[in-house]
């Protein structure tokens, strides 16, 4: 268990997927009613695969960890695997998260869904 939390700490101090992203494939931006907000951006590969995923967020440490963990899952997959991605094997990935800092991940797990569907509308 403290090897999990020592992970999501890392993920927050050290992101290594935050920054914007030149000619994305499709991007994703949700904010919650606290005013935190994450924009996703994917960019597909040969065969719809995710060759890159990066974020920006404005919230906290919950939030940055939940988008890099979801960037790191992400990176590698095919559109239809990403999209089968569950918000609780973010979760797990991360080691859990507080009861009420469980909207920070949705809301990464949201904009990351909305990438996926902006990648399948610029595709056609």
């Amino acid at each position: 268990m403290e090897e999990l939390r020592n992970n999501m700490i890392n993920l927050m101090q050290n992101p290594t997927h935050m920054g914007e992203m030149d000619s994305p494939s499709g991007i994703g931006h949700v904010q919650s009613d606290c005013g935190d907000w994450v924009r996703m951006q994917v960019r597909l590969g040969a065969d719809n695969v995710i060759e890159e995923t990066k974020f920006v967020a404005y919230g906290c440490g919950s939030a940055i960890a939940s988008a890099e963990a979801i960037a790191r899952m992400s990176e590698g997959l095919s559109i239809e695997d990403a999209e089968a991605l569950t918000q609780e094997e973010v979760i797990t990935s991360l080691g859990g998260l507080p009861e009420h800092k469980s909207h920070c991940n949705a809301m990464s797990h949201m904009s990351f869904m909305e990438a996926l569907k902006s990648c399948r509308q610029t595709a056609g």
